[in-house]
């Protein structure tokens, strides 16, 4: 205790006494009619305080108390004029009646709060006047308690120090409502620091309470042995204080006689308390955790905004309910016989409710986080500490997890994995993998079960190992092997395999190669992509067969290639076809790879949507679907997104049965965005590939990982169903665009080298080139289209912007190019000029080589640009403009130029351009062609058919209110010999 100074007391004594009362008036003590100090008396009480002041607060229990009796204590804390001596002479006044007095008692925590701002009035209504409010030890200081105090004063001296500060600051309101003017305001006065663990009632008692400084650290463990005697003193008192209480007054109170605070208390301090599980029974109907939260009452606005939402209601009545579910989860684990059995599934379910109620708001209001900023509330926080030590937790845990469906967001699990430890979350999702599902929200911890020895962590990862060898799932084996040997990279480190005799056995039953694989010769199984074992690539096909593709039309396609199957493979396919139906989906290409000696093909159907809504729970969460079919039966196969590169899907490249077991393998091309710019991509393929691809085989309805198992028996005579054979043998119309954004410009420039002076570096390297993409020729594997913008330039080499009229223009090239010999074979060159419709830049064109067969022996080549730009307010547009050429000897002849593929346009009322919001129609037009079996002047007729979506927006909101989806012929365009019509189609849909 620091020496303070005080007024001279003679000075002041007569004034003091002028005002006394003949008798002092009650306070909250209990005590009345207690006769006022004499003169005397006052002189030599407060003289004893003012020792006391001076007196080091090591020494209190030396101190020799002559004149400052519990009697004349009480007396001098009931005259109305003690609030005039000085804060010191007050505050250590109260040390006297620790023993005998009756100042320090209570029968319910406010009458703590009544007394002390009975005693100290201007400082607690200056610290809730307060801009921001907060108790502390330099505010009001009650020192104590001590050694030689009785037990009741310790018990007040620990509630005073340890309740949370809000519930004195505002005592008529509830104790964990936000309030911005108090931070931490669930922490005690007595706190040392904003943790989680300073706002625990019990920890505060038993460690803070009392607590004094030490010179030396024997002096510190000393004093800290003494608090934990008070607090060993003051816990009765407190407990009975608390149960005494509540069972008279129930759940009428606010602030610090609030019951869900009283129990938070009691449940902190002696959770395994029989009397509080059964105080706690008795009361939950009161406290109603069950009960919806109340409405809200504001809408979301912005986090940065003026407006906090402090004070909601919904979620400061949240908060309240998370204290009682953490105080009961604490009763609950810590007196087990003193409830119910079922008591522990109970608290979890109310828990993932209150969690669930608080998702989807909550995740914008984060003053409400229930980690972090409301740590002292938080009931999972318990589990941090419970879970390791009970496992029937965990079971009951896992069993509540189990019970929550697919639509319960993640975040409404977060909060039990973030608390449970990592054998929690591994536990629940293995479960969930056994059960044939992938796992949602939670994956197994597989760094934790590679590297922990523990006895947990080797009984879980047996029990991973036996699931990834029983699972009839193989996207959910093919999940686990990922995770587990980080996509297969472990399976091949020397180094790995040495220290985990586990993960050497895995990889030898499941992984033969890495993902990546070099050809044609695999690294490490020595098996070779030989052309003998290579599955062909049967005819790509649309749907319809030159009619117009549609949703009924793949429904009837697909249904007709399982007509000869029995009828679980026609139900199967029922089920897809309904899906596809659901999703809008159609299928716009279809390829099959096959082999004369399998009895297995497999299928590749490329999707469209014109709303791109996926279901999440959907089988179909990409525009690819992988059929494994044969006579009787198929498989959908399941791609696992390692399978695509930089978020896009690539193409297959390859399949066939390498080991002979059944199972077939698929390659896919590589990233094709690999090309640096520089001369080392001569080393890569046109494409920009490299000489490796990515490669998998299917396994149990998943493309997975390659694993060499023993050989099949031979098949002999393979046969596959009269429907894939009527396939096989069809010559149908693609009318499908499956280009490649990726081009090696270094080859692309070396086979122009000579003929022009364009400098094929892109733009943003000083070169000229805007925008290239190239394919191979659909005719001849040999040669490779590509196209192009570039800068103009004049004779000087200089880039001009304009034409030679003074329009802004950028240069098209088309080519047909010997890959073989980097040559050009022949090519198209001209100029588009920009305008305000018009822009070109980078991502601009597209190759189409569908099968545009217009004449016979004349095969067409495809280029689409999409070039267009809608001006502000624009009424309407087209765009995806495609080019058909035509290859005569050294040159392309285009036979079809700036024919729009899509169309849009205002169809009623207007955009909202001005300041005040205006509804609308749009409807939005995808075109596709046909080559029809019609004729005119000797070439085949286009049949265009419409694809439309026509939205209806109104007001201001963020979404259309309607959505009409239609097909309908457009007739068809007819070539006058020599070219075919651009502008043949906006007439024909009715808007003009």
């Amino acid at each position: 205790m620091n020496p303070l100074a005080i007024m001279p007391l003679r000075s002041i004594l007569a004034a003091l006494w002028c005002l006394l009362c003949s008798v002092a008036s009650a306070d909250d003590s209990g005590i009345t009619h207690l006769p006022p100090l004499t003169p005397t008396e006052f002189e030599a009480v407060v003289r004893e305080i003012e020792a006391m002041v001076k007196t080091d607060e090591s020494r209190v229990t030396d101190f020799f108390v002559r004149e400052a009796t519990p009697e004349r204590i009480d007396r001098l804390y009931a005259m109305p004029e003690l609030t005039r001596l000085e804060k010191q002479v007050r505050e250590n006044g109260l040390i006297f009646a620790g023993r005998g007095s009756r100042l320090l008692t209570f029968d319910k925590p406010s009458d703590i709060v009544a007394k002390v701002a009975s005693w100290f009035p201007g400082e607690i209504a200056q610290i809730r006047s307060a801009k921001e409010k907060k108790l502390w030890r330099g505010v009001i200081h009650l020192y104590g308690p001590f050694e030689n105090w009785n037990a009741e004063p310790m018990a007040f001296l620990a509630l005073w120090n340890c309740m949370p500060q809000i519930a004195w600051i505002n005592p008529d309101r509830n104790p964990f409502e936000r309030d911005p003017k108090i931070p931490f305001r669930l922490n005690p006065v007595a706190e040392k620091q904003n943790t989680e663990q300073e706002s625990d009632f019990g920890f505060c008692v038993r460690e803070r309470s009392g607590s004094q400084g030490g010179r030396t650290m024997e002096e510190y463990y000393a004093n800290q042995e003494k608090v934990r005697r008070f607090a060993a003193r003051a816990t009765p008192i407190l407990r009975e204080k608390f149960a005494r209480f509540l069972a008279s007054n129930r759940c009428q109170g606010t602030g610090p006689d609030d019951c869900v605070l009283v129990l938070r208390l009691w449940a902190s301090l002696l959770p395994a308390d029989t009397k509080l599980a059964a105080m706690m029974q008795r009361l939950e109907a009161e406290i109603a955790p069950d009960r919806d939260l109340p409405p809200l009452r504001k809408p979301y606005i912005d986090r940065f905004v003026s407006e906090r939402h402090d004070g909601e209601d919904r979620f400061d009545a949240g908060l309240r309910r998370a204290a009682y579910l953490r105080a009961k989860l604490l009763s609950v684990l810590n007196a087990p016989d003193a409830w119910p059995v079922e008591a522990l599934g109970t608290t979890l379910h109310q828990m993932t409710r209150l969690r669930h109620a608080f998702v989807d708001p909550f995740a914008l209001r984060w003053e409400y986080e229930i980690d972090y900023r409301n740590d002292p509330v938080n009931p999972w926080l318990v589990l941090s500490r419970e879970l390791q030590s009970a496992g029937s937790l965990r079971k009951a845990i896992v069993a509540e997890l189990d019970t929550l469906g697919e639509d319960v967001p993640c975040e409404v699990f977060k909060q039990w994995f973030d608390h449970g430890g990592k054998s929690l979350s591994t536990e629940f999702a293995l479960k969930q993998l056994s059960a044939g599902r992938l796992s949602r929200c939670a994956d197994p911890d597989w760094a934790w079960l590679a590297q922990d020895a523990s006895g947990e962590a080797q009984y879980l990862r047996k029990q991973a190992l036996e699931l990834m060898n029983k699972s009839q799932s193989g996207a959910a084996r093919d999940e686990m092997l990922s995770a587990s040997t980080d996509n297969g990279a472990r399976c091949f480190d020397r180094k790995a395999l040495a220290r985990a005799a586990w993960m050497q056995k895995l990889c030898k039953t499941w992984i033969s190669e890495p993902q990546a694989v070099s050809l044609p010769t695999l690294k490490y199984t020595r098996l070779s992509l030989q052309d003998k074992v290579k599955f062909k690539p049967a005819r790509s096909s649309s749907i319809g067969l030159g009619a117009a593709t549609t949703a009924d039309a793949t429904s009837s396609w697909l249904m007709g290639l399982v007509g000869a199957m029995g009828s679980a493979a026609q139900a199967k396919m029922q089920s897809l076809v309904g899906e596809l139906k659901r999703n809008d989906l159609w299928i716009v290409e279809a390829t099959l790879w096959e082999h004369p000696e399998h009895s297995s093909v497999l299928m590749e159907l490329t999707l469209t949507n014109p709303l791109p809504v996926r279901d999440a729970r959907s089988l179909i969460t990409d525009n690819r679907i992988m059929l494994v079919m044969n006579t009787d039966s198929f498989q959908l196969i399941d791609i696992p997104w390692r399978f695509h590169s930089n978020n896009d899907r690539d193409p297959i490249v390859n399949v066939s049965d390498l080991d002979q077991d059944g199972n077939l393998e698929v390659w896919l091309a590589e990233s094709f965005r690999d090309c640096q710019g520089n001369d080392a991509d001569f080393e890569r393929e046109w494409d920009c590939s490299a000489r490796h691809a990515v490669m998998g085989e299917i396994n149990n309805g998943a493309l997975s990982y390659f694993v060499q198992t023993p050989r099949a028996a031979k098949q002999t005579g393979a046969r596959k169903s009269g429907s894939l054979q009527a396939f096989i043998a069809a010559e149908p119309v693609s009318l499908s665009i499956n280009d490649q954004r990726s081009c090696n410009a270094i080859r692309v420039g070396a086979a122009f080298a000579g003929r022009t002076t364009i400098d094929f570096r892109p733009r943003q390297y000083e070169g000229n080139l805007i925008d290239l993409v190239c394919k191979p020729h659909p005719l001849d594997a040999s040669l490779m289209i590509a196209a192009f913008f570039h800068e103009l330039k004049d004779g000087q080499g200089n880039i001009i912007e304009n034409d030679k009229d003074g329009v802004p223009a950028k240069g098209f090239v088309v080519a047909v190019i010997d890959s073989k010999s980097d040559k050009v074979v022949r090519q198209y060159r001209s100029t588009i000029t920009e305008d305000a419709t018009t822009r070109i830049d980078g991502f601009n064109l597209r190759l189409d080589t569908a099968r545009y067969n217009l004449a016979v022996g004349v095969r067409a080549l495809g280029v689409r640009m999409n070039i267009s730009h809608s001006p502000h307010c624009a009424e309407g547009g087209d765009g995806d403009y495609l080019w058909l050429f035509v290859e005569e000897g050294r040159r392309l002849r285009p036979v079809l130029k700036n024919f729009p593929m899509s169309y849009w346009a205002i169809t009623h009322g207007a955009p909202a351009c001005g300041p005040d919001p205006i509804g609308y129609t749009i409807d939005n037009v995808t075109l596709t062609l046909a080559v029809s079996d019609t004729k005119t002047n000797g070439w085949h007729d286009l049949e265009v058919t419409a694809h439309h979506v026509i939205e209806t927006w109104s007001g201001d909101v963020e979404s259309a209110s309607k959505r009409e989806i239609k097909t309908h012929p457009l007739g068809n365009v007819r070539s006058n010999g020599k070219v075919y019509p651009s502008d043949y189609v906006r007439s024909q849909l009715g808007w003009d």
